[in-house]
């Protein structure tokens, strides 16, 4: 009778922890109109627009070489 409480507690101790995070991602992380609804705002403001274009410009920049990119095309041409 020990070993039978001994494995069910054992499997409470696991499958408490691994159901509270399974609640958790189902209601908090996987809650794609919470989400929307928050960001919304956000997204139609237009410093958060103005800095989202800003940073997005400067990557490409940085990652893509202009001149390269059109040797290339002139060269495939």
């Amino acid at each position: 009778m020990s070993t039978v409480s001994a494995v069910l507690i054992t499997l409470t101790c696991i499958l408490v922890p691994v159901s509270l995070i399974t609640v958790w991602v189902h209601d908090i992380v996987l809650d794609t109109g919470r989400y929307v609804s928050t960001v919304t705002p956000l997204a139609s403001d237009p410093a958060i627009e103005a800095a989202a274009a800003t940073r997005i410009s400067e990557a490409a920049g940085a990652r893509v070489d202009g001149a390269q990119v059109t040797s290339d095309i002139a060269a495939w041409l």
